[in-house]
């Protein structure tokens, strides 16, 4: 290609090396921005995305006709219960390295009658911790976010000096594993584990894999955050403990 584009004419050999110099600056170029990079709203963007595919799979099962016909679904409250509300991830939903966006989330924290001694702590892009006492339950808290730019993944985990179970009050994890296919576990006191593989595509739910267990006794916990290879089914479903399955293949919803 060279050769027919220099073709009768005299060229400098520092000449072709820099058109290739240039070629090769393009192509890394382009490779580059298929890499993931931080974002200034890399934590809150993930943190939307997680309401919204979590909700997706909600809706679909409080609105399914099979859930009506099991009735041992009637002794929970399913509306409550899968991928329940958490406070502390509504209260942290906007934190970010935008930092006007940043700093207006940390002020409901700092103006919240029902904390005090709250402090922020942001040493590290996309991570972010909080301290305080709750009063209301007369306990301190610490609260820590964190978002990896690499995989898009999240992780918001609260302690309350309260919790005597050895769990955190509740940890939130959610990654995007390619091909519109997400993982998301939730675990904490009250709410029990919760662990699903969901596929969301362009706004629609299409498939998923979901699992509530019903106690903590066969509870085996792994953090996903920031990176896990193998996610499938497996990882989902625990032939070994008590709960409750929930499988969509995009036609049927098995229970």
């Amino acid at each position: 290609m060279l050769k027919k584009l220099f073709s009768g004419k005299r060229v400098s050999v520092m000449a072709i090396a820099l058109v290739m110099i240039m070629c090769l600056s393009l192509f890394c170029t382009a490779l580059a921005v298929t890499v993931p990079t931080t974002t200034r709203d890399g934590y809150a963007d993930a943190v939307d995305l997680y309401y919204e595919v979590t909700d997706a799979m909600r809706n679909f099962i409080l609105d399914s006709p099979e859930l009506a016909q099991e009735e041992y679904i009637s002794s929970w409250d399913i509306k409550d219960s899968v991928f329940p509300f958490s406070t502390y991830m509504s209260l942290t939903r906007d934190f970010c390295e935008d930092q006007e966006r940043l700093d207006k989330a940390v002020s409901l924290w700092m103006n919240e009658s029902n904390f005090k001694d709250t402090q922020f702590i942001h040493d590290a892009p996309n991570d972010y911790r909080l301290t305080g006492i709750w009063l209301s339950r007369n306990a301190s808290f610490e609260v820590t976010c964190q978002f990896d730019p690499r995989t898009g993944a999240l992780q918001m985990s609260c302690h309350d000096e309260q919790d005597e179970s050895g769990w955190a009050s509740v940890t939130v994890e959610f990654m995007p594993l390619g091909g519109g296919v997400y993982a998301a576990q939730m675990i904490g006191t009250g709410i029990r584990y919760h662990k699903a593989l969901i596929t969301y595509r362009n706004g629609k739910l299409e498939a998923f894999d979901y699992f509530r267990y019903a106690s903590f006794a066969d509870v085996s916990f792994q953090s996903i955050f920031p990176d896990a290879q193998g996610l499938d089914s497996g990882w989902v479903y625990d032939d070994y403990a008590i709960g409750y399955p929930f499988t969509y293949d995009g036609q049927t919803l098995q229970l």
